[in-house]
């Protein structure tokens, strides 16, 4: 039997759209039925793809790989279940699916019976692998319960999820058929879970969106559990922010756990989010290794390694600043990092935190909180010269930290300059009479006189007695 045939499409525009009325959904699909040849492979080019309630798809039922799919574009947008996977139903693996686009957007629905979902899976009863799926786009969005799946139930590995976004990747919300979200399984049988890859600027997780490797169901946890290894999850991003439930997991119930590393600048988890790898049934905790400028967690947000019947993990934190969270020796209401077994302290895993050798409570002062008087602080009059004055008046602060400093007011010299000149040149007058015409000679002692002052002199003291010394000037007052 021969090779099936490609599917190339380039165009600016091109929507996959609808269902029939015997409810087949629109689709572009590259399928392989038979035992011999290759299945073809599906590429499409343009500016713009929309898929809504349509698909497009590449299997193979047989020892056959499926074909691969691979998508440039500028923009890609899947709604209302739209679907692009590949899939192995037998001994062949299922294919790649590589995507290139400026903004990729997936959103979902609750009232949906299947989300929208970009994967590539290796089924039941299969022994094909699953396929790898690339993401490289500037911006990545799943809403509404919208996913990115990498999967196995089978004998068969799970491929890897490689996600390349250099301006964000933003996970928000859930659904009633599951959480928004980036997923690796391996479930049912004993094939291993594929591992999870981002690199992006900014990773946001929020309402109850989920990035997890893990080796049970997500949302229907009464299918078997799987046997296989869970995989590993790598993020790197300048900033990576949980909020409201969001999660990054990888949980293990049976077999080689999963690990967590987390690399950024700054990590914020608030509003009950998690960073995970407890293990359940007889597995032992995944490891934990995030390194992070600041950490800052709070509204009982958790960094744990867990384990319910073996051993916990390991944590190790690598940080400038951890503000808001502690180790603690199990759960309670706060922000806590733990790593503990149901199975008692000798199960226990390991929390490492690497910070710089400083408090950074030394040195602090606590301010007072009562308003303090300037008036009080300064003298506002110079004795010698009691026309003069310093005023102090209004509040230069800006109005937020995130203001600068403006000036509302401009300085005006109210004096009668007339006045002024006229007193200038009295001064001038005065000190001209005041100086008295001698040469100026460098002191050479110092004599502290009864009454406490210290005087300056010359060592010939006899010259002292030439010259006009003013109270003001050459006497320096002890203290």
């Amino acid at each position: 039997m021969g090779d099936a045939g490609k599917i190339d499409i380039a165009a600016q525009k091109i929507d996959i759209i609808g269902i029939s009325p015997d409810s087949i959904p629109s689709s572009i699909a590259a399928n392989a039925f038979g035992q011999m040849g290759k299945s073809g492979d599906i590429t499409i080019t343009g500016e713009e793809l929309v898929i809504s309630s349509g698909s497009i798809e590449s299997l193979t039922y047989s020892s056959v790989n499926a074909g691969n799919i691979s998508l440039q574009l500028e923009r890609l947008t899947l709604t209302e279940g739209g679907r692009i996977f590949t899939t192995t139903l037998g001994s062949g693996n299922a294919g790649n699916i590589e995507i290139s686009a400026r903004n990729i957007e997936l959103v979902s629905a609750k009232e949906l019976l299947f989300n929208t979902l970009i994967s590539s899976s290796s089924e039941e009863l299969a022994t094909g692998d699953g396929g790898n799926i690339t993401i490289n786009t500037n911006t990545l969005s799943l809403k509404d319960g919208a996913q990115i799946a990498v999967s196995t139930s089978s004998s068969g590995d799970s491929g890897t999820l490689t996600i390349n976004a250099p301006d964000s990747v933003l996970l928000s919300g859930s659904a009633d058929i599951g959480s928004s979200g980036l997923f690796a399984s391996a479930i049912i049988d004993t094939g291993d879970g594929g591992e999870i890859i981002v690199n992006t600027d900014r990773l946001t997780i929020t309402d109850g969106a989920i990035i997890s490797t893990s080796n049970f169901q997500s949302v229907d946890r009464s299918l078997p559990l799987g046997q296989g290894a869970t995989g590993n999850l790598l993020l790197n991003a300048n900033l990576v922010e949980l909020n409201d439930g969001g999660v990054i997991s990888a949980e293990v119930a049976f077999g080689e756990e999963g690990n967590i590393f987390v690399n950024s600048s700054r990590l914020l988890l608030s509003g009950a989010s998690q960073i995970t790898t407890n293990a359940l049934e007889t597995a032992t905790g995944g490891n934990i290794n995030i390194n992070s400028e600041t950490i800052v967690a709070f509204n009982n947000s958790d960094i744990t390694a867990n384990a319910k019947n073996n051993f916990a993990g390991t944590v190790i934190i690598n940080t400038q600043g951890i503000f808001g969270t502690k180790f603690a020796a199990s759960l309670t209401l706060d922000s806590d990092i733990t790593a503990s077994s149901d199975r008692g302290v000798s199960f226990n895993g390991i929390v490492i935190i690497n910070t710089p050798d400083i408090d950074p409570a030394s040195g602090l002062i606590e301010l007072s909180q009562d308003a303090i008087n300037a008036e009080r602080k300064i003298v506002v009059g110079c004795p010698e010269n009691p026309s003069s004055n310093f005023s102090i008046s209004g509040n230069r602060l800006p109005e937020t930290p995130y203001t600068i400093i403006t000036s509302q007011s401009t300085w005006q010299d109210l004096r009668n300059h007339h006045s002024v000149d006229s007193q200038l040149q009295t001064d001038k007058h005065s000190i001209n009479n005041f100086i008295p015409n001698i040469q100026i000679v460098e002191a050479g002692e110092i004599i502290k006189n009864s009454d406490g002052t210290i005087t300056l002199v010359t060592v010939d003291q006899g010259k002292l007695n030439n010259v006009s010394t003013p109270s003001s000037c050459l006497k320096i007052q002890s203290k």
